[in-house]
């Protein structure tokens, strides 16, 4: 029982907290933040962020000339530095560059020749995704613009020299995204950042020149210069926040930047704030509770194994289109986002596999949409198994205007059509007979069913013929939507 209230309270925190998201931040745009957790965790999460619910993320930098890894291809300089010449990245990069190649000569052989930012932005939109987080600097330090911190190990003034995220930020906002940036805290190979990777870095000192020099500086001119909506800090290792003066960043972030009213980060700010600090939390990659949380969570999300491209992976590696849609509908059910990522090779193509995979989930959203963006946890019910064995999520949206009197519309998200019956029983939904109204999402409009009520509560829902479920330009794959109109009222 007190898992039950405990669970209930969290989703009375976590939809209180969405609501009235708007409302706080018009409230408190003037407050002043103080660098304090205190202080910086009271600023209300702003209200686009929980309503967009799916955005890429993009990995991309030099390490994707080797893209090479039998785990992560974006930590293969990292390999390059740790443990001994029996290493595989270490015998793999002799034998292919040779001893005396250094990790930065792979910096002229990024090139960049066939990347087309407007093609990626289009493919962004046409998965449905409603933001881009991109990778301004990885662990390795190469920056993708022009750096005030790396003369030379950037995209502008080596390799492609283009400002890759300028180039993005503006292909991205064209299609009427949003754009983040991705920032690693820290550099496996500065200098000013000296650590012992054979015996590990702590106790730790001596950062203060690469935080001042480096982190804040660079943080700041990518703020300035690009006014992303999401900073997304990582590496919650080696110094904690109090070192990296994290919190000095943020209240500068919330009180002086040019984004100071939209911008969202996450919670990897040192090693003292996974799950505990910041905009949203991540806790750890692939983070899905599978419960409501009090507090807003993200899923951050590989298509395959690596977050860097990396020749080494089969198809066996990715996710299905089933697994994905699944997977966004879960967070989405339970109160979260999901950022999946993309690791596009050197020369800037996003591989016709991980290009399917994308087009597959936004053909999904094209007709479900409704049911994903702007929808709220529903805290009844997020999940249930029918008698039918249909697994089916749950989420809700708040009507507007003169549709508010009616209800909240409820939406069932059914993960698999019963093809053995015609009709599905949902067993958690209160119903009315003369307020419930379920209706089909199709690809052409929503489609009205018949209902019967089992009780007050559960509803006995005719589906339409299984043979509508097979024809793609009918029916959704993957899973499908019944809305209940009007079905929950407050």
């Amino acid at each position: 029982m007190a898992v039950v209230l405990g669970a209930v309270v969290a989703a009375v925190l976590l939809l209180a907290s969405s609501s009235s998201a708007s409302v706080e931040m018009s409230n408190k745009l003037d407050k002043v933040y103080e660098p304090t957790w205190e202080s910086l965790d009271s600023r209300p999460l702003p209200a686009w962020y929980d309503e967009a619910r799916f955005g890429i993320f993009i990995h991309w930098g030099i390490f994707s000339v080797p893209a090479w890894s039998h785990e992560a291809a974006e930590w293969y300089y990292q390999y390059l530095l740790t443990g001994d010449d029996s290493n595989a990245t270490r015998k793999f990069h002799t034998t292919t560059y040779g001893p005396d190649f250094k990790y930065g000569d792979f910096g002229t052989m990024f090139k960049a020749e066939l990347w087309d930012p407007d093609a990626w932005a289009q493919l962004f939109s046409d998965a449905g995704a409603k933001f881009v987080l991109f990778t301004s600097k990885h662990c390795d330090g190469w920056a993708n613009w022009k750096s005030p911190a790396k003369w030379n190990y950037n995209s502008v003034e080596n390799g492609p020299h283009r400002d890759l995220v300028g180039e993005l930020t503006n292909a991205t906002r064209a299609k009427g995204l949003r754009m983040g940036l991705y920032y690693c805290n820290i550099e496996w190979g500065n200098p000013l950042l000296p650590w012992d990777y054979m015996h590990g870095p702590e106790p730790y000192s001596g950062q203060e020149r690469y935080v001042e020099e480096v982190f804040l500086t660079e943080l700041k001119d990518i703020t300035m210069k690009y006014k992303p909506s999401i900073v997304n800090g990582d590496y919650s290792v080696l110094l904690n926040s109090t070192q990296l003066k994290s919190r000095e960043f943020l209240a500068w972030l919330y009180n002086e930047s040019p984004v100071k009213d939209d911008v969202i980060v996450d919670d990897r700010w040192g090693t003292d704030t996974r799950c505990a600090h910041g905009g949203y939390w991540t806790c750890h990659d692939h983070f899905q509770p599978g419960q409501l949380e009090p507090h807003k969570w993200t899923d951050l999300m590989t298509m395959g194994r690596s977050w860097g491209f990396d020749r080494l992976e089969t198809v066996q590696d990715y996710k299905t289109p089933e697994d994905l849609v699944e997977i966004l509908v879960n967070n989405v059910a339970y109160g979260g986002n999901l950022i999946l990522n993309v690791g596009p090779t050197a020369d800037g193509r996003i591989v016709p596999l991980m290009s399917e995979r994308l087009l597959q989930v936004g053909a999904w959203l094209k007709i479900n949409g409704d049911a994903i963006y702007g929808t709220q946890p529903w805290l009844t019910a997020q999940r249930e198994n029918t008698t039918a064995n249909v697994t089916v999520y749950y989420t809700q949206k708040s009507p507007t205007g003169d549709t508010a009197a009616a209800g909240h519309d409820l939406y069932a998200i059914l993960m698999s059509w019963p093809m053995s019956a015609d009709t599905i029983t949902l067993q958690s939904p209160p119903c009315s007979t003369s307020g419930t109204v379920p209706y089909m999402l199709t690809g052409a409009g929503q489609k009205r069913l018949h209902g019967s009520c089992t009780g007050s509560k559960g509803i006995t829902i005719t589906l339409p013929p299984a043979t509508m479920a097979l024809d793609p330009s009918l029916l959704s794959q993957y899973a499908y939507t019944i809305r209940l109109q009007g079905s929950i009222k407050f």
